[in-house]
């Protein structure tokens, strides 16, 4: 039978939880059935499953780099789930838990516990296994060189009430996005971002996305943003899909006066876009089409919009994207950035009115 390892550290001015027997060696274990899982030999094996309940920034790395190695030998293999819980408070440090196999069965939970998220004021999250899930985290005020949070996913990524606030891609010479998900493995993964915040992100040379969609060694299938609110980026764009086949906006928010060129960047003439609810504003430009030798603008799938709210001093041009049901309104005026960005700490969820939208 394999074991379920619990490590219990302690947070940042949080209450610590509850503890397992203690082995005498800073590392708590016990042990749990799990779902079973019918192996070659035809015998039924315990399909492992491992939780981290993380509360203390200064043992946030080392410790759980050596449980989830450790838990990678225990499952032999197998299907698996391994989550990292996080207690409310703060942590200085990011989390990289990487599953190198090819053939990775692996699905990565990585959550914040409670109705408070946990923040992150320092490092990164790099995270790496066929499925993924980030849950109630905050990334607030992090310089980085590279991106602050990067995932590579063969069959789905989530993110759920994510916030990343005031963040910096700190290399000059760096062109990663803030927020970066990969399809690798050879899969076509779907991605669900909702409830999510991207807020006065910025990269230092002025190339990044706040949010790109990369190919790897797959492709997604499938893209869903879903009440998404992205405002003040100091970004080329702010949304890059990459090679997916279809993208769904739904109740997304762009307020971004200070990304350079358009909002949205499509580079694969196939990728089927459609955009219904939410705000537009203060944009220089909503879409734009990659067009090179390969690929002639006729050659794209016309975006196409519905029920959004458009706040921009000229209008979208009509081969651009296909508008119904368009609401014009005027261009609006800065939101209170100090309200909005506690808003988004707090782990509330996003909506246009927070901006004054």
């Amino acid at each position: 039978m394999h074991r379920l390892f619990v490590i219990a550290l302690v947070a940042d001015g949080a209450i610590a939880c509850d503890r397992p027997a203690s082995t005498g060696k800073g590392t708590s274990l016990q042990s749990s059935n799990q779902a079973s899982h019918t192996g070659a030999d035809g015998e039924p094996h315990v399909k492992p499953s491992g939780m981290f309940q993380v509360t203390q920034t200064s043992d946030l790395q080392g410790p759980l780099q050596e449980a989830f190695l450790r838990f990678e030998n225990a499952r032999g293999g197998l299907p698996a789930t391994f989550t990292v819980e996080l207690a409310p408070g703060t942590y200085h440090t990011g989390i990289d838990v990487t599953e190198l196999r090819d053939d990775s069965d692996l699905s990565i939970v990585v959550s914040g516990r409670g109705p408070q998220p946990a923040i992150f004021v320092g490092g990164d999250i790099a995270l790496n296994a066929a499925d993924v899930t980030l849950r109630n985290v905050v990334i607030d005020g992090v310089a980085h060189p590279v991106g602050l949070i990067r995932i590579h996913v063969k069959t789905s990524v989530t993110l759920d009430r994510v916030a990343v606030i005031g963040g910096t891609i700190a290399d000059k010479d760096e062109t990663a996005p803030i927020v970066e998900l990969r399809a690798g493995y050879g899969g076509k993964p779907t991605a669900l971002i909702k409830d999510c915040w991207f807020l006065r992100n910025k990269s230092l040379r002025g190339d990044a996305a706040a949010l790109e969609v990369t190919p790897g060694q797959g492709r997604f299938a499938k893209i869903e943003l879903d009440n998404v609110v992205f405002a003040g980026n100091e970004t080329r764009h702010t949304f890059l899909p990459g090679p997916a086949e279809a993208v769904r906006l739904h109740n997304v928010v762009f307020y971004e006066p200070s990304v350079s060129q358009a909002l949205i960047y499509v580079s694969y003439p196939k990728l089927r876009l459609s955009i219904d609810g939410g705000i537009i504003a203060a944009a220089k430009k909503v879409i734009d089409y990659e067009v090179s030798v390969d690929a002639k603008r006729s050659d794209y799938v016309t975006a196409n919009m519905t029920g959004t709210a458009v706040r921009l001093a000229a209008p979208i041009p009509p081969d651009d994207i296909l508008q119904i049901d368009l609401q014009a309104k005027p261009v609006p005026g800065p939101p209170s950035w100090p309200d909005v960005m506690e808003s988004a700490r707090k782990g509330e969820r996003p909506n246009g009115a927070k901006l004054g939208l």
